[in-house]
């Protein structure tokens, strides 16, 4: 017979000579399914802060609809404390537990005609406070050449000193660290860098309640020579410095690390005399306009714009800086010049023209170049000196309010415009009104 399909009966008695009575009273009856589920297995937990995930593996039997949770702070809990919707949900959390209790766990699988599996397995787990976080600094002494100094500080006190170890490519070296003022959540320690590369510095540490955390901090190291050239880059390849001969006095590490957020940090356990120049990549799909991307510097925690060059074939910015110290890009929608490095040498004609009582000269650099810029009457002689001196590739404007070197007010007239550089040279017309 058919589970769950309803038959009828009826009976009637035959005698030897074949004669058979009326028939009996109609009785109906439905066969139904009294199989139980077989018992749920791989049942897993995993502690969280006050919470816990169940997890388990779905049974085979095609008629099972839901699992029946038990949970009990004793071995073979028997209290039911929820079900499954679906025979597909194997998934539970629960939240609001005690961190230190023991919580005891089984389920059972249930059919659609009633019937319910023996208990699985049952499973112990205990909720955890969360492991905390780990602070790793690394600062460099210009006193100690060569030598890094560590310090691990934890939201939450530890059971033990920190494990702090610094690895370039296969070798490990063990930094010692120590408990500073006898506390459990601040550490301190250092270890010599000889060798240069990308370091990674692994630190590993347990609370109190016995939760591990490990966190890694990598850096890139150079070790830069008095009277040479060398550059410094970030270990994702998107940032380098660059030294020139003149830039240090003596032989120092650098060091550069990047943050997550694109936050480069360059040191050095000596001082940079002069300017260096400090190359930054970015990501054009980012932005719509990298005319007004700029480098920035941390200055007394805030963010200093630096004067910056956008190279668009290569995806670039380009500064010069006077200093180590953290840098990041940015933009600036307030910005209403343009910091993308021209493809050609320009003079461009000023406006307004004729003006009074100022004008704007604009001219355009493809290179970096030593600039004269000078206003000069009909005669040749020299009016005014607007710009004279080094100045990096880019678009440039100066305005000129129609006075001398002197401060004088001149006449109205024709006046010209110069630029001049070591490889190109330009003049144009302009005319002054009163």
């Amino acid at each position: 017979m058919t589970n769950d399909v309803t038959y009828n009966f009826k009976i009637a008695a035959v005698d030897t000579g074949h004669n058979f009575s009326a028939f009996s009273t109609q009785v109906s009856g439905t066969p139904t399914d009294m199989t139980a589920p077989s018992k749920p297995t791989v049942l897993t937990a995993v502690a969280g802060n006050t919470s816990i995930v169940l997890t388990w593996r779905k049974n085979i039997e095609s008629d099972v609809i839901r699992y029946r949770i038990y949970r009990g702070t004793t071995a073979a809990p028997t209290t039911q404390v929820d079900s499954t919707t679906s025979a597909s949900d194997t998934t539970k959390t629960y939240g609001g537990l005690t961190n230190g209790t023991t919580y005891f766990f089984r389920i059972t699988a249930v059919d659609g005609h009633g019937n319910f599996s023996v208990y699985s397995d049952d499973i112990s787990v205990k909720p955890l406070d969360a492991p905390g976080s780990l602070t790793v600094s690394l600062f460099q002494n210009k006193a100690a050449k060569k030598y890094a100094q560590i310090t691990v500080v934890s939201s939450k006190a530890l059971s033990a000193v920190p494990t702090v170890t610094a690895k370039l490519g296969v070798n490990n070296t063990p930094v010692t660290m120590t408990a500073i003022a006898s506390s459990n959540q601040q550490f301190r320690g250092g270890f010599v860098i000889n060798s240069a590369g990308n370091y990674t510095l692994q630190t590993s540490a347990q609370t109190l309640n016995g939760r591990d955390t490990t966190v890694q901090r990598t850096f890139n190291a150079v070790i830069a020579k008095s009277g040479e050239a060398a550059t410094l880059a970030s270990t994702d390849g998107k940032a380098s410095l660059k030294l020139n001969r003149a830039t240090l006095a003596e032989e120092a590490v650098l060091l550069s690390e990047q943050s997550d957020d694109g936050v480069y940090t360059f040191s050095a356990d000596a001082e940079a005399n002069g300017s260096m120049i400090l190359e930054i990549q970015f990501d054009a799909a980012q932005y719509a306009d990298p005319s007004k991307l700029f480098i920035y510097r941390m200055e007394k925690e805030t963010w200093s714009k630096q004067k910056t060059q956008v190279f668009t074939k290569t995806n670039t910015l380009k500064a010069q800086v006077e200093s180590f110290g953290t840098y990041k890009i940015a933009y600036d929608g307030s910005f209403d010049g343009s910091n993308i490095v021209p493809t050609e040498f320009a003079l461009l004609q000023n406006y307004p023209n004729p003006f009074n009582p100022s004008t704007t000269i604009r001219y355009d650099l493809r290179e970096d170049e030593t600039v004269s810029l000078k206003i000069y009457n009909m005669l040749g002689q020299e009016v005014r000196t607007l710009r004279k001196g080094f100045q990096m590739a880019g678009e440039y404007r100066v305005q000129w309010d129609g006075r001398n070197n002197a401060g004088q007010v001149v006449s109205s007239g024709v006046y010209i415009y110069r630029l001049e550089t070591k490889s190109y040279r330009a003049t144009k017309k302009m005319m002054f009104l009163k």
